[in-house]
């Protein structure tokens, strides 16, 4: 399948009503990710973001035809790229459509199920601009990943030829660009609330007085210390599962295996008997640091998971619910 055949079979269906020009530029901002940093931002008020944004109308057509000329900025797009919104377009079409759009891909010699559909057609893009950017070539089904039914990729699990450099995930000779690192923000946001809270029910107790998150300039010097500390841990190990999301098949699974992995390695710790809850809350920290995790993919890919990302973990398992109190571990 080329590129352009790609994008005519996918007008037949998400194309609403759009030109031809309008809809190349539309297809291909289904597969950038969203600006994050000030500059990036900035970036996309001017167009400079996204390659394939602001380009001439006879551009766009000519990918639409499949003519020759056509250069792509390949490298750009792949370290850009996101399948979420494409995929949330494709489960949006009814099921009359889904069906046609099955056959018309077996039809071209590509098969799915109504299962994997949306995965699949985002696959099949994803693989024509690493392989046939120029419009010319063709991909054939051997090169589009094999999901198992929940949509993993049935594949060896990534190891240690990938790493973490200057922002960048070196995988099997491939580079992609991660999104920026997250920092905390000025005031606590609402995926905060969990694990923020259990922080402040610790820092009352050993100060002896009910203190709300809203009132952090009641802390002592040393707990608004540490409480910057956590949020620092927290948007650390939040920035690696936000960022791999759109990288990474398989990133959701492998976090939670993560999770799993810290919680059997500090439970012993968590469950003993402690002055307070700040104190419990240092020694599982103590510990997690010093805590092989090996199960994950993630923890193999070097300069990813530090002690920083690990005590990031303890306070996920607080949002998730599975450490209810640093204080009250009975409840």
């Amino acid at each position: 399948m080329t590129l352009s055949e790609f994008i005519r079979l996918m007008y037949g269906y998400i194309g609403y009503k759009k030109g031809k020009a309008d809809f190349v530029e539309y297809l291909f901002s289904l597969f950038v990710r969203e600006p994050v940093t000030q500059e990036e931002l900035q970036d996309d008020e001017v167009d400079k973001f996204n390659p394939m944004s602001g380009l001439t109308g006879d551009y766009y057509r000519k990918i639409f035809r499949g003519e020759s000329g056509i250069q792509l900025n390949a490298a750009q797009l792949h370290r850009l790229q996101s399948k979420t919104k494409f995929i949330d377009e494709l489960d949006a079409l009814s099921y009359d459509a889904r069906e046609s759009l099955i056959k018309d891909l077996s039809n071209l010699g590509f098969v799915t199920t109504d299962e994997l559909l949306d995965e699949y057609c985002a696959d099949i893009f994803l693989m024509i601009i690493k392989y046939a950017p120029d419009g010319k070539k063709k991909i054939t089904p051997e090169v589009i990943p094999v999901r198992d039914g929940s949509g993993m990729i049935l594949a060896p699990a990534i190891g240690m030829s990938a790493y973490i450099k200057d922002g960048k995930l070196y995988i099997n000779g491939e580079v992609l660009d991660l999104p920026p690192a997250l920092n905390a923000p000025d005031t606590i946001q609402a995926d905060e609330q969990p694990y923020v809270s259990a922080l402040f029910e610790a820092y009352s107790e050993v100060l002896d007085r009910e203190i709300k998150p809203s009132e952090i300039e009641s802390l002592t010097n040393r707990y608004k210390r540490d409480f910057d500390q956590q949020r620092k841990a927290y948007y650390s190990i939040e920035s690696i599962v936000r960022g791999f999301r759109d990288v990474y098949d398989e990133s959701d699974k492998q976090v939670q295996i993560l999770k799993e992995e810290v919680y059997e390695g500090i439970y012993e710790v968590y469950m003993g008997d402690y002055e307070n809850g700040c104190e419990r809350l240092r020694q599982v920290l103590i510990k997690i640091t010093s805590t092989t995790l090996d199960k994950s993919t993630l923890s193999h890919i070097k300069n990813l998971i530090g002690n920083l990302e690990k005590k990031g973990l303890c306070h996920l398992l607080v949002n998730d619910n599975v450490i209810h109190s640093w204080v009250n571990i009975d409840e």
